[in-house]
């Protein structure tokens, strides 16, 4: 009996410690060890545990020499460290292929905002070429005297397509104050998105941001699915509004990331359920991964705001040290 005890204290106080631990580590990395392989680990070592135990038990009881309780309770000890061992090994394992799909699909979203980049070089390539038909019509117009059509062609096509491009341009001209790669190419990727669906994109940024004071990692997977949720909502109605601010201020950073939206089929605070989706299939699970995310991230808190037909999310990074310089 008190072999027993001693056995069951050895391997619950342990497995609270480094389950505690890697519970932390499992929710911010999701998916680093899967539902199926954790249940698997568990069974494993609970049967183990279990048959070693009834041995040592009806060892006793049926008198066993000491040498024999003894010589099990070693193998015990050494079981139990090899199950620790592997399953660290699995773990190491695991987080180093997660770590490896990660930085694949980084290197396809870099692949994929400097497609964007050839694509916005190859659209003002194809506006300098139509230049010159712009100004030969006009000519035309001129030399034909014919004011009243010259200045209805310069309202209606001249005018908007110019004032179009001017804008782009100059709100994706801004994200060069930002100096954080990972951030800058993931709004710059999701801005020429929305601009490829026609909302109405602004952004707004009067700061030069250095560094961030986060895992870049969470931060992008978090605005990352913000952005997305906010371009699908906005394409669904009439407005199509899609507006970015960041905000820098002495210890913190914030992004405001605001959209219009159709009226919701949910209370706020439902969207944050797994169970609850307004997507098809129930797929929208985007806003519970980033509450859990965010939950796991101390310098970074939420705020979510519906009213008057806007979605407003705001997240903000703490702990923001003086990675920011004023642009005069």
């Amino acid at each position: 009996m008190v072999f027993s005890i001693l056995h069951a204290l050895l391997c619950i106080l342990p497995c609270l410690f480094i389950g505690n631990r890697l519970h932390r580590k499992l929710v911010t990395d999701q998916n680093v060890i899967s539902p199926r392989i954790q249940l698997l680990l568990f069974l494993e070592v609970t049967i183990c545990s279990c048959i070693f135990l009834i041995n040592i038990i009806f060892g006793s009881l049926l008198h066993y020499p000491s040498d024999i309780l003894f010589f099990n309770g070693i193998l015990i000890f050494c079981f139990a460290t090899a199950n620790v061992l592997i399953f660290l090994m699995l773990y190491n394992t695991l987080q180093a292929n997660k770590k490896l799909e990660l930085q694949a699909r980084e290197q396809e979203n870099l692949t994929h905002y400097m497609a964007q980049l050839e694509n916005h070089y190859q659209d003002i390539r194809r506006f300098k070429h139509d230049y010159l038909n712009i100004l030969s019509t006009i000519t035309g117009y001129i030399q034909e005297n014919d004011m009243d059509k010259l200045r209805n062609y310069f309202d209606s096509s001249i005018v908007t397509s110019s004032s179009i491009l001017v804008n782009q341009d100059d709100t994706l001209a801004r994200l060069s104050l930002i100096k954080v790669t990972e951030i800058k190419g993931l709004l710059y990727t999701k801005m020429v998105q929305a601009m490829n669906r026609q909302l109405d994109v602004s952004f707004e940024l009067t700061q030069e941001i250095t560094e961030l004071s986060t895992d870049l990692l969470t931060l992008s997977r978090v605005l990352g699915i913000f952005l997305d949720n906010a371009i699908e909502a906005a394409s669904e109605t009439e407005q199509k509004r899609f507006h970015i601010a960041i905000v820098c201020k002495v210890h913190s950073v914030i992004f405001h990331i605001e959209n219009s939206t159709k009226p919701l089929l949910f209370p706020l605070e439902e969207l944050f359920k797994p169970s609850i989706s307004s997507k098809e299939a129930h797929s929208g699970l985007g806003l519970p991964t980033a509450n859990m995310l965010i939950a796991n991230a101390p310098e970074l808190t939420s705020n979510t705001i519906c009213e008057n037909g806007l979605f407003k999310q705001i997240l903000v990074v703490s702990n923001f040290k003086k990675n920011y310089h004023n642009i005069s």
